[in-house]
């Protein structure tokens, strides 16, 4: 029988690096039928048990039903499906981040961060060049839903920003920062440990660049 590695790892005391644990992580092949490599799931829709858990389903998936209890269930291969499940743990384990996403395009996942992030009268700051896809977006969609949007290139320092906001755009607070590395199609490289100082003091008034 084929031991679950997160669990074989823990009774032997080891330690593994990102790398190794992504390789394994949120599998168990006991849950699949045994198979050793993950199934590739090609429906679109699944089967409940009853239409009561069919309910609690929809209505997990769709924010609904948040008691603390209540467990998700696949519904839609859309909304999720358990290919992207493993996708999404293995990525947030490789990056320590809380939380991933897998999107059917760049594009999708691009706009649905802005979407859900952004709201009229906020100002998104970002970095140019970005794919033309994105440009178009922030350049002609995000304007008509009331976000103001200003771009900073590669060079600009984290002071000359902030001049170009205070000047330029009369803007004091920044709601999101936005960049692409690698940018395409120059393949200029943003530094984004300073982003990431840009976002903590344009994201918050009064802290000194």
């Amino acid at each position: 029988m084929r031991i679950n590695f997160e669990k074989s790892c823990a009774m032997k005391n080891l330690k593994v690096t990102p790398a190794t644990e992504a390789i394994h992580k949120a599998y168990n092949p006991l849950d699949h039928s045994g198979a050793i490599k993950m199934p590739l799931y090609q429906s679109s829709s699944y089967a409940f048990q009853s239409a009561q858990q069919g309910k609690h389903f929809f209505e997990k998936a769709y924010g609904l039903n948040e008691t603390e209890f209540s467990e998700p269930g696949w519904i839609y291969g859309r909304i999720g499906h358990p290919n992207a499940a493993i996708l999404e743990e293995r990525a947030r384990t490789w990056d320590h981040a809380e939380e991933a996403a897998v999107f059917q395009s760049g594009m999708a996942g691009i706009t649905t961060v802005f979407l859900t992030f952004l709201k009229p009268g906020d100002t998104l700051l970002y970095g140019a060049p970005s794919y033309g896809g994105t440009e178009h977006f922030v350049r002609n969609i995000l304007p008509e839903m009331g976000i103001r949007v200003v771009s900073f290139s590669p060079e600009e320092s984290l002071r000359d920003v902030s001049t170009k906001l205070a000047s330029e755009h009369a803007i004091s607070k920044v709601d999101m920062v936005f960049i692409e590395s690698p940018a395409n199609p120059t393949c200029q490289l943003f530094d984004i440990v300073m982003c990431k100082q840009m976002a903590d003091i344009l994201g918050n008034p009064g802290e000194t660049p």
